[in-house]
């Protein structure tokens, strides 16, 4: 695997694969899904369409905080575990657009020494936006709000960021920095992205597979869409045209 923290981060389990093997396995989970869950007796599962370039291509992260020794930092957990495996401060990681490891590393250098401060901090959920690269952070959890105020200002302070929010464990949103949401653009759509929105973290396979879907639907224009569980509804919005 390229990455020196696979099989001790749980962020990503496909890497010891070439990608043409990465493909296949996916080809073949869709399969095996088809004939044991949809009890298919026969099934001919189309190949998966591949990127040019597949690193470097997620738009999304959610790192967890953790306290090493007196100090904050940002990572994901090891696979099937709460322990860290992988810190930010340890290096880049190779499947995130390299706008979000660059935030990363700002806000975790300005969270290091705020563990007395932040204690009540869970998570943090970073997002650039497709089409503009307006960049996104939301805090995760409790903690004193006016030293979550100076933290957002810092940051803004070193790193272009549109938008701070604070997502309390209520599920109440505070924004402490620009405002609540960011523009995205997915082709001839413009789209308002809020701290709990869903949207797709692979830009640039996003419109690969809603060609494909317009394609197999052959809308004519009479029929009626239904989109089912849409997120922000970028699917249908794309087939209305």
């Amino acid at each position: 695997p390229p990455c020196p923290f696979f099989g001790s981060c749980g962020g990503c389990s496909l890497q010891h694969l070439d990608y043409d093997g990465q493909l296949r396995f996916k080809e073949k989970g869709v399969e095996n899904a088809l004939l044991r869950l949809g009890r298919r007796g026969e099934v001919r599962v189309r190949g998966t369409l591949g990127m040019e370039d597949p690193w470097r291509y997620r738009c999304k992260v959610r790192f967890h905080v953790v306290r090493e020794g007196g100090w904050l930092a940002l990572g994901l957990y090891a696979p099937g575990s709460h322990a860290p495996g992988y810190l930010t401060g340890k290096g880049p990681c190779l499947i995130l657009d390299g706008r979000l490891n660059a935030l990363a590393r700002a806000l975790g250098d300005l969270l290091r020494e705020r563990a007395a401060f932040l204690a009540g901090l869970a998570a943090v959920t970073l997002r650039v936006a497709p089409g503009t690269g307006e960049a996104m952070v939301v805090l995760e959890g409790e903690g004193a709000g006016g030293h979550l105020q100076e933290l957002a200002r810092e940051l803004a302070g070193v790193m272009p960021v549109a938008s701070v929010v604070w997502l309390r464990a209520t599920g109440e949103e505070e924004v402490l920095h620009g405002e609540g949401a960011i523009t995205a653009r997915l082709g001839h759509l413009v789209f308002r992205l809020s701290a709990t929105s869903f949207f797709q973290v692979n830009p640039a396979q996003t419109l690969v597979l809603y060609r494909k879907v317009a394609e197999y639907a052959a809308l004519s224009g009479r029929e009626r869409v239904v989109d089912a569980y849409c997120g922000v509804g970028t699917i249908a919005l794309y087939l209305a045209g």
